[in-house]
């Protein structure tokens, strides 16, 4: 789910837990991850989101960003156009290029906000810039049919 180092193994589960516990948004987004994968443990989106929104609320992108993911697909939450949005925004303004994809996807095809080739143009850019093909790809076709641009 996101650009991060793989979760923890089954030896170093307990250890990331108590990290997790004490405040280590590294190590939530690592538990959060355990959780949403099945990894160590049974698959558990809702505990997947607890452990993401501590991360989240920490600032930490990868976090904000498998939020949005989360709500933009109703996993261990209901699904939530404006909640995905509002995270993918808060990692997309850290630089998050899979984030920045996601909004340019949102405003290009209008979903739970007004259609917008400006935007989505700005968004993909963004991610272009960062190597992210599918943005590449994307902006190509925006490019060619002449919208927004």
């Amino acid at each position: 789910m996101t650009d991060s180092e793989k979760p923890p193994s089954e030896e170093s589960f307990e250890e990331t837990r108590a990290r997790a516990e004490a405040g280590d948004a590294e190590a939530q987004l690592d538990l959060a991850e355990c959780y949403a994968d099945g990894r160590v443990v049974p698959q558990d989106f809702s505990e997947a989101v607890r452990w993401y929104r501590l991360a989240a609320d920490q600032g930490h992108a990868d976090a904000q960003y498998n939020l949005g993911v989360i709500y933009a697909a109703g996993r261990g939450v209901p699904q939530d156009d404006a909640e995905a949005l509002r995270w993918y925004r808060l990692a997309a303004d850290q630089g998050h290029a899979s984030a920045q994809y996601n909004l340019g996807v949102i405003h290009d095809d209008g979903q739970g906000v007004p259609q917008d080739d400006a935007e989505a143009v700005r968004w993909y850019r963004l991610a272009a810039d960062q190597g992210d093909a599918d943005a590449q790809y994307n902006l190509g076709v925006i490019y060619a049919a002449g919208r927004g641009v």
